[in-house]
């Protein structure tokens, strides 16, 4: 498979991002069903059916877009080789695949300085990354092995990677929302880890769009964040779910998000109605 063909398929992990469409129309208000788990189209449930291995782009984006659903810990390495090789871990892919693999490190801290070792076949340029993940995992298991790399570096760049490591990394869903970086970073997190909190941290972004007509940038990440939630409700059951859920106890956001729902419920019907 071509480089390009690659990064137009993996590119189903980054589908529904905040930097795929900055500024989408204006949704209308719809009524309908909710989206569950059982009442999607049998195109959707066979993208939510987890690879057995990481062979094709399309393998590591549907590893990575439901990796929360059916957690694939074995084949981090082949789906962080595959990416490597193919230029994936490079531009508007970095921030997602970066928050995305830190959640998974989080949650398999034993296996870091395993992973780290088979990893070694990585492109210099791309290691980068892979430390930030280790460090923003916050592990004990991370730090001590970041803490071994840094003996082995000169002087100056051993002083400079010590103060960053010995530092409390960064939170995701506490990080400033002042880019479509950071909602990718938040969708990455998600997908990595399935925990609600970096949607509701999505959500909030969404009433900028009353906001000071003169703050463009606000203005485009809450339609961004508008964009991007309204598909993830539509490609994932249980975004819908929280959406729903903090509707009904948040009266502030009740009208920011009831347009989402609405118009990923009737995406969905016509999905489903095209599939027939």
């Amino acid at each position: 498979m071509s480089n390009k063909s690659d990064k137009r398929s993996a590119g189903a992990f980054l589908r529904n991002s905040a930097t795929a469409v900055a500024l989408m129309a204006t949704f209308g208000a719809l009524s309908g069903p909710s989206v569950s788990a059982e009442n999607v189209s049998p195109e959707l449930k066979a993208r939510m059916k987890q690879p057995k291995e990481i062979a094709s782009a399309d393998d590591l984006g549907r590893w990575m877009t439901y990796y929360y659903l059916h957690p694939q810990p074995d084949l981090l390495v082949p789906a962080v080789l595959y990416a490597d090789r193919n230029n994936l871990l490079t531009g508007d892919y970095v921030a997602p695949f970066q928050a995305f693999l830190s959640r998974v490190f989080a949650q398999n801290p034993d296996k870091i300085a395993v992973w780290f070792n088979a990893l070694a076949p990585m492109k210099e340029s791309n290691r980068t990354l892979l430390l930030t993940s280790i460090w923003w995992s916050n592990t004990s298991q991370g730090k001590q092995m970041l803490q071994q790399l840094c003996k082995a570096l000169p002087e100056k760049p051993q002083a400079e990677f010590k103060k960053q490591i010995e530092s409390d990394p960064p939170l995701i869903n506490e990080m400033p929302m002042d880019s479509t970086a950071l909602l990718d970073m938040l969708w990455g997190a998600y997908c990595g880890s399935g925990d609600e909190k970096y949607v509701k941290r999505l959500l909030t972004s969404l009433p900028w769009a009353d906001g000071d007509q003169k703050n463009l940038n606000k203005l485009m990440l809450a339609s961004a964040a508008k964009w991007s939630l309204t598909s993830n409700c539509e490609q994932h059951p249980k975004v819908m779910e929280i959406c729903e859920k903090v509707a009904a106890s948040d009266q502030s956001l009740k009208k920011y998000i009831d347009p989402v729902l609405a118009d990923a419920r009737k995406r969905s019907t016509a999905s489903r109605g095209s599939a027939q």
